[in-house]
């Protein structure tokens, strides 16, 4: 059966242990790109790229599409981000 929610989707097929890490995983990839915010070079394509993600959220609420390639490029993007934050840190 489709759930027609990629929430409900994963959470009906793996469970409360499947649906947990899933949501760390996205939390995690949300907030990554908010840390190059307040830079000045990188900021607005922080802010772009965490406002694709959030759209990206959203359209998970209305399809059921857990293994589509655009989520995880867009996951991607944030580790990216929150790497290059920490090498600018260091």
């Amino acid at each position: 059966m489709i759930a027609h929610n990629t929430y409900l989707e994963i959470a009906s097929g793996l469970g409360l242990l499947g649906l947990i890490p899933f949501l760390l995983i996205l939390y995690r990839g949300f907030n990554m790109p908010g840390k190059l915010i307040s830079d000045s070079n990188m900021g607005e394509l922080a802010w772009g790229v965490r406002a694709a993600f959030l759209g990206m959220l959203t359209s998970l609420f209305f399809l059921s599409v857990p293994f589509k390639l655009d989520l995880w490029v867009m996951l991607a993007l944030a580790s990216i981000f929150g790497k290059s934050s920490n090498n600018d840190s260091k």
